[in-house]
């Protein structure tokens, strides 16, 4: 009889996990577009990996000891982003994310952002001896390539994409504002030749971090996550406070500081801690509210806790023209003050509560 209770215990805690995985599926599937990525059956399938295999070699290697100019390495970079980025974000949220190939419109899209960066690594310099002197096809090649680059962006970013074509289209409306808002204007040709032929648009400061730091810090973070260095840190934040008042708060702190080291990304923070530590500040007392704005903030502090920041520390070390090793150990006292504060609150908390 007590087996059957015990049984029956256990499935109730084994439900409860599965529900509770499936929340946190269905919210990283809500807030977070790379939960959303179509998964290929078939040769394509097969592909891809190989392909994503080919990309980490050719990062790694001409960002260590490879050398190439800067300008077809941001290019190659924008290649494979572009590429990928077409066969695995769906066009729409409710889009099937099982296929054996992508839709038609997805290979007009690949061909268009390929093609056009594939002509200026051709053609850059041939351009630039020439001081400069675009012809009409390459004006538009680069209207090509900025439609397929919001595009991208519009899948990956969602709201972001329509933000950056609102300072887009200041280069047009900027010239019907009055006061210092308001300029002369400028023609679509200009515009289209300082984003794609120039060094301060598609190919500027932010894809040349893309292309060295942040592509490096991801593959070193994926490299820990799927390794298991996830399930290491609960445990050892588990055994590091469990046991002390409000406990479980902070194992949710601790371990969300820890996963922030190693992923830049709050919601995918909050969604792989989050279904083990919120479960169990409600279990000990905490209010939901409460539980579930301890997890949330924990996760935030991720993404300026080094070493792996969130993209911002390495545009800021660009635009500063500082390492960033310099940036991120200058980051480690906010963050430790950060993560202090919050294991003081919680401690706080516990005891107002008497738990």
């Amino acid at each position: 009889m007590n087996n059957d209770k015990a049984d029956v215990r256990l499935e109730d805690v084994e439900g409860t996990k599965a529900e509770l995985d499936r929340k946190a599926r269905k919210m990283l599937e809500d807030k977070d577009a790379d939960s959303r990525m179509r998964i290929y059956d078939g040769p394509l399938g097969k592909a891809i990996v190989v392909l994503l295999c080919l990309w980490t070699a050719f990062q790694l290697y001409f960002t260590t000891i490879g050398a190439i100019s800067a300008i077809n390495l941001r290019a190659i970079h924008c290649i494979f982003l572009l590429v990928f980025t077409f066969l695995l974000f769906p066009t729409y949220k409710k889009e099937k994310r099982r296929r054996k190939v992508p839709p038609l419109w997805d290979w007009f899209f690949i061909l268009g952002s390929a093609g056009s960066f594939l002509y200026l690594i051709f053609n850059y310099t041939r351009i630039a001896q020439t001081g400069g002197r675009i012809s009409s096809l390459e004006i538009g090649i680069a209207l090509v390539a900025l439609v397929c680059v919001f595009e991208a962006a519009r899948r990956a970013s969602g709201n972001l994409a329509i933000l950056a074509a609102v300072f887009l289209a200041y280069n047009w409306f900027g010239a019907y504002l009055p006061g210092y808002l308001g300029h002369n204007g400028f023609t679509l040709k200009r515009v289209l030749i300082t984003q794609f032929w120039g060094t301060q648009g598609l190919l500027g400061t932010g894809i040349g971090v893309s292309a060295t730091y942040i592509f490096l810090f991801v593959v070193f973070g994926a490299f820990l996550k799927y390794s298991g260095f996830s399930h290491f840190i609960n445990d050892f934040s588990l055994t590091l406070v469990g046991r002390t008042s409000g406990g479980p708060a902070k194992v949710a702190v601790i371990a969300s500081g820890l996963m922030g080291m190693i992923n830049g990304s709050a919601i995918a923070n909050v969604a792989t801690t989050g279904t083990i530590t919120i479960p169990l500040m409600k279990r000990t007392g905490y209010k939901k509210e409460f539980a579930g704005a301890v997890e949330a903030v924990a996760s935030t502090g991720g993404q300026f806790t080094p070493p792996i920041m969130g993209a911002v520390g390495f545009v800021m070390a660009e635009f500063l023209n500082l390492s960033y090793t310099y940036v991120a150990l200058a980051a480690v006292t906010p963050a430790l003050l950060y993560y202090v504060g919050l294991l003081l609150a919680v401690h706080f908390e516990a005891k107002r509560l008497g738990l």
